[in-house]
């Protein structure tokens, strides 16, 4: 397996509901679970930042779901590049909305309050979503991949 890394952000359409969001997450989970895709999900008011990690081919078709998803629009690829390790080895699909902790990194890394992808690299939106990972890691200690962790 030729392990790839995929970063990547986009624009939301509007607010979205808890149960909407569960919905995708759950269906993620699943689809992850089943093609062992990692990753992490962070959502604003305005953008998605996702992180995903896994075989090359799969991570693709699972890239093409993401893209087809009509609750967002202008879906940049910042990186997809090989990666000798998982970043996030514990989540088939983590979450995080903590508005508070996305301020901090968000100042941190773009130097703005306001989460800004597009004002980031690459390597800066890895760094990002493995501090927000480290603060789910803080808040609860999943012990298996499959688990969905809301923040």
């Amino acid at each position: 397996m030729h392990l790839t890394r995929l970063i990547s952000y986009s624009e939301s359409r509007g607010p979205m509901d808890r149960k909407a969001l569960q919905q995708i997450l759950v269906a993620a989970r699943d689809h992850n679970m089943r093609d062992e895709i990692t990753g992490i999900l962070c959502y604003s008011e305005k953008y998605y930042l996702q992180v995903l990690e896994g075989a090359r081919e799969l991570l693709s078709r699972t890239f093409q779901r993401i893209a087809a998803n009509e609750t967002h629009q202008n879906l940049v690829i910042v990186s997809c590049m090989p990666t000798d390790e998982r970043a996030f080895p514990n989540w088939w699909m983590a979450y995080v909305n903590d508005a508070e902790s996305v301020a901090d990194l968000s100042i941190r890394y773009s130097g703005s309050s306001n989460f800004r992808p597009d004002l980031m690299t690459a390597e800066s939106l890895l760094l990002f979503a493995k501090d927000l990972g480290a603060n789910i890691k803080a808040r609860s200690r999943p012990k298996r991949p499959q688990e969905i962790v809301f923040v």
